[in-house]
């Protein structure tokens, strides 16, 4: 049938797994296609909010239309629910899992990978950088030999976080700018240094700041991370805070990253006037879905800038970001969970996650139908919590 297949149902989900609790959603068609979609809000606050929200979005503007109708979908969602324009990311989150949904039950009616609906592959595989390597390591000691172990696995490039705490449960605790000291900013540059010498000079290494850090001490902390090699320093200042990217100087001692946090693509535009950012960090779950996210790639290449996909939520939204990543031409790298699987108590949702494909720090683009994975229903029947279908009048 094709794109004129009508979407009957929708299943949504939310994964309780330690450290992250994706929300995600299958739609179904009466021809009996399914595409998948991760709302990318997997940890901090709003975890819970996501699936009422995901579900009034399905019933008001998806159950009972063509897939042939998913732009007009997003765009009853973008101008029809009041609350999409300039949304947060709680409803970016949601229309973004609903459009990609949509792609990928389009690209599985039509028997072709996702990417041949957003221009085309141009990668054939992709470099990734490991993060997530240090749950369940509280010493730091521990933390650097994981570190290790993970370059002995053969990934190339590895993120850290010298400003963070680990919690009981594997979340990631954020230093607030009001307890910050010069204590936290030698502490971070030699947790950043002894890293630099456990891993090697050869290993890539991303360090995420954690929108946190005061402008007086910026400079020191970006000096520190040039001298010590790193590729890209993230979110040094608060996302929503474009005045110190003006305040830094021209270029910055370090390329600097920001993007994850961002949603629709005025805030990105915003970003990139400041000049001061070498690399920009969409997420195809959180941004606004495929439309946004290949915009914001192709604004960036008008600058000479390169994308690094932020990915951290479930295996399908490394599915989704992957296809993504694969037709945009100045790809930089792709975020990964790699060791996820490992953490006491993590339960895989899919029958073929790509995670486990990793080889040499490059990750091979599927070329099967649609996102390239399908859902354990053995697994993730346990997280089921809404079940939509068509009303018929």
């Amino acid at each position: 049938m094709g794109l004129s297949e009508r979407i009957t149902s929708a299943e949504v989900y939310r994964i309780l797994n330690p450290s992250l609790r994706p929300t995600v959603v299958r739609l179904r068609t009466d021809a009996g296609t399914v595409g998948l979609g991760d709302t990318g809000v997997s940890y901090g606050a709003g975890t819970e909010a996501m699936p009422p929200l995901l579900a009034e979005l399905l019933r008001t503007a998806v159950l009972g239309r063509p897939l042939s109708a998913r732009h007009e979908i997003l765009l009853e969602l973008t101008y029809g629910t009041f609350w999409a324009k300039r949304a947060g990311s709680l409803f970016a989150g949601a229309v973004s899992a609903i459009d990609q949904a949509l792609h990928d039950a389009a690209a599985r009616a039509l028997g072709v990978p996702l990417h041949e609906l957003l221009g085309g592959r141009v990668h054939t595989r992709l470099p990734v950088y490991a993060n997530g390597w240090y749950f369940g390591q509280h010493s730091e000691e521990d933390r650097l030999t994981a570190a290790r172990r993970v370059v002995a696995d053969g990934h190339r490039a590895l993120k850290t976080y010298p400003l963070v705490r680990q919690d009981e449960e594997q979340r990631l605790r954020h230093p607030s700018p009001a307890r910050w000291d010069s204590a936290l900013l030698r502490s971070a540059i030699d947790h950043v240094r002894r890293l630099r010498e456990r891993v090697g000079d050869d290993v890539r290494l991303m360090v995420d700041l954690s929108g946190c850090v005061p402008r007086d001490h910026a400079p020191e902390l970006l000096g520190a991370l040039r001298d010590l090699g790193v590729e890209f320093a993230e979110e040094p200042f608060d996302p929503a805070d474009e005045s110190s990217l003006h305040w830094l100087p021209a270029p910055a001692p370090v390329p600097l990253a920001t993007g994850e946090r961002l949603t629709g693509l005025a805030a990105f535009d915003r970003v990139l006037r400041t000049g001061a950012v070498s690399i920009l960090q969409p997420d195809v779950c959180l941004a606004g879905g495929h439309g946004v996210f290949q915009s914001v790639a192709a604004l960036a290449r008008g600058h000479s800038i390169r994308v690094s996909p932020h990915n951290c939520s479930s295996g399908i939204g490394t599915a989704h970001t992957v296809q993504a990543a694969a037709a945009v031409p100045n790809l930089h790298s792709v975020e990964t969970f790699p060791y996820l699987s490992a953490v006491p108590g993590y339960r895989e949702i899919l029958t073929d996650p790509l995670e486990p494909r990793i080889e040499a720090g490059l990750l091979t683009v599927p070329d099967r139908p649609g996102i390239g994975v399908d859902l354990d229903d053995t697994v993730a029947s346990a997280f089921l919590v809404k079940r939509l279908k068509e009303r018929h009048i």
